[in-house]
């Protein structure tokens, strides 16, 4: 600091020097003006009046002493500028280092502030936060305790709940599917559109449950309804979208050889008549010896021997229908016998299908009335109605 005074000191001095010069200026000066009128009167002597000589003279001096004083201004206003520029640099610079000082001051404090509220925190705040945690932890405990006992009571009642709810739906189902068994199957009274719709319903909503187990019933019931109705295309559509995922009963094979069957007796298709035997192949494979597809095989035979003009045909014809037959009569149960007869015998009163049960008993006199007595054997052992030749060759 002091040194920055003495500097000041010394700049101004240098001014106040220049403004009043000690006699060594003035001696100075007088040589200059000595020098100024020398060069007046040099060596090329001109006399001239004495009063235009010292005008001459008073002009020089005072051209003379004006650019001395005009120095001296310019040295003084540069001075004085140079001192304004230090003095705002040094207020600048000042200021600049008040704001610094205040600025770490108040940093500190703000320092000392945070670590006061933080101690504080740490003393307070977060014993009594660990405390109340303490305790909600416990009050927790407790609940849990008590509450998982009454949840697990009402878990127990909500499940109890939905499988008496279940049993109600399933026996609800049942009666039904009961129901529409009767009427459909049994005695063949079911009402349209009312009981189609009522099927449709109830397989739509056992695919909407759980428990889809009773699936092939209901598509066995729409079988009978579709086939009734001469809906041969919707019986195919059932048995293909179903088949895939569910065991399907022998008897909607059965229907669905049905409707094959009467597409190749009524237009001789080929493909219809493969697709019959493959449905009474799947019957079968459900329902081991199952007679209505055995007759309808010897049927199927039949109507491949009357139609073809090739003997080879024929034969071929004869000896599949006869392989069925053998079978039939080979089997240790006699229900196979009846069922078979039993088909025949619906079919015989039928007059597009008559021809073919007379046939197979004029080809296999032998073979099928051994079939007869079987059947009438099986008849008297459950106490049901006998079979006579003659319901079979009218």
């Amino acid at each position: 600091m002091k040194k920055r005074m003495l500097l000041v000191l010394f700049i101004v001095t240098i001014p106040l020097s220049v403004l009043f010069p000690q006699d060594t200026t003035r001696v100075e000066l007088r040589s200059d003006l000595k020098n100024q009128i020398e060069e007046i009167i040099d060596d090329s002597y001109i006399r001239i009046p004495k009063k235009d000589f010292d005008t001459m003279i008073e002009n020089r001096l005072s051209n003379l002493v004006n650019s001395k004083i005009n120095a001296l201004i310019g040295i003084t206003v540069g001075l004085i500028t140079l001192l304004s520029l230090f003095s705002i640099f040094q207020f600048n610079k000042s200021r600049v280092s008040n704001e610094k000082l205040i600025e770490a001051q108040v940093n500190i404090a703000a320092k000392e502030s945070i670590l006061d509220i933080q101690s504080f925190y740490k003393d307070n705040i977060e014993s009594k936060l660990a405390e109340i945690e303490k305790r909600l932890t416990q009050n927790i405990d407790l609940l849990k305790k008590d509450n998982e006992s009454s949840l697990t009571q009402i878990h127990e009642q909500i499940e109890k709940a939905k499988t008496q709810v279940k049993k109600a739906e399933d026996y609800l189902t049942n009666l039904e599917i009961e129901s529409l068994t009767n009427l459909i199957i049994t005695e063949k009274k079911y009402q349209l559109p009312e009981d189609l719709n009522r099927a449709q319903n109830i397989l739509n909503d056992i695919e909407a449950s759980e428990n889809k187990f009773q699936i092939p019933t209901v598509v066995n019931l729409l079988s009978y309804i579709y086939y009734d109705q001469k809906q041969y295309n919707e019986v195919n559509d059932l048995i293909s979208t179903y088949e895939k995922d569910f065991k399907l009963k022998s008897n909607t094979y059965i229907n669905g050889a049905l409707t094959a069957l009467n597409d190749y007796h009524n237009y001789n298709s080929l493909n219809q008549r493969h697709k019959c035997i493959e449905y009474l192949d799947k019957s079968l494979e459900l329902t081991q010896g199952y007679g209505e597809a055995l007759g309808l095989k010897l049927e199927v035979y039949m109507m491949d021997f009357l139609r073809a003009d090739d003997d080879a045909v024929k034969q071929a014809s004869k000896s599949s229908a006869l392989k069925v037959i053998d079978g039939i009569l080979h089997s240790e149960n006699r229900a196979p016998s009846y069922e078979t007869l039993s088909r025949l015998e619906r079919d015989a009163q039928n007059a597009s299908y008559n021809k073919y049960v007379i046939t197979l008993f004029t080809e296999f006199p032998e073979k099928m009335d051994a079939l007869l007595k079987e059947a009438n054997e099986a008849a008297d052992l459950l106490k049901i109605k006998p079979f006579d030749i003659n319901e079979f060759t009218i």
